[in-house]
This record gives structure tokens, C-alpha cells and sequence, in this order.
């Protein structure tokens, strides 16, 4: 999820946002961002995944030179990572229905 939410930084361009809702279905929680693949006016794609919890942070923090597991973190002071903000929204994503 993070690889797709940060492939914008080869273009010089800022990280896509993530956002983060809680399921409809279940009481896990959704971490998704939109994504048109072909820079046009065409289908938007949201890829996601689920967790267990709410995180109880504002970022994630991911290297693509290291082999680390992104983390969830407030500190986006540390050189050599991409810091990916996430946006929490109090219901579910208004453009986005999630079958989880």
C-alpha cells in the first residue's frame, strides 16, 4: 500500500495521502488511497488494506532502500524515509464503498 501511495515521488510530486475509516462491515479498519494509473480523466481505482486497530498516528514511515516494515510514527524528522501523511475521516469514505 505505501509503494502505491508514494510511486508519485519518482515524478518529483508529493506522496498520495492514505486515508484511514473504519469498516462497515467488521470493526477493522480500512488504509486506502485513489489512484488512475494512466494520469487521465478515466477510472479511479482505490487500493487498500485492512487493520486491526485505528492507528494512533499521523504518518507512516517507509524506506525504499531498506528492507524495514513501514511503520506508523508522528516524527517525520528521520533522513532516509518517505513519510506518507494519513487522513482519518469519522465515517466511511464518501466516494468509496469497501466490501470488508
Amino acid at each position: 500500500m505505501v509503494k502505491i501511495a508514494s510511486y508519485k515521488m519518482i515524478y518529483d510530486e508529493s506522496p498520495l495521502p492514505l486515508f484511514v475509516f473504519r469498516s462497515t462491515k467488521n470493526s477493522k479498519y480500512v488504509v486506502g488511497t485513489a489512484l488512475n494509473m494512466a494520469e487521465s480523466d478515466g477510472i479511479s481505482y482505490f487500493y487498500y488494506a485492512t487493520i486491526p486497530e485505528n492507528p494512533l498516528h499521523s504518518f507512516i514511515k517507509y524506506s525504499s532502500l531498506k528492507s524495514d516494515d513501514p511503520t506508523f510514527t508522528n516524527n517525520i524528522e528521520e533522513h532516509g524515509y518517505i513519510y506518507i501523511k494519513l487522513i482519518k475521516l469519522f465515517g466511511s469514505h464518501p466516494l468509496v464503498k469497501v466490501n470488508e
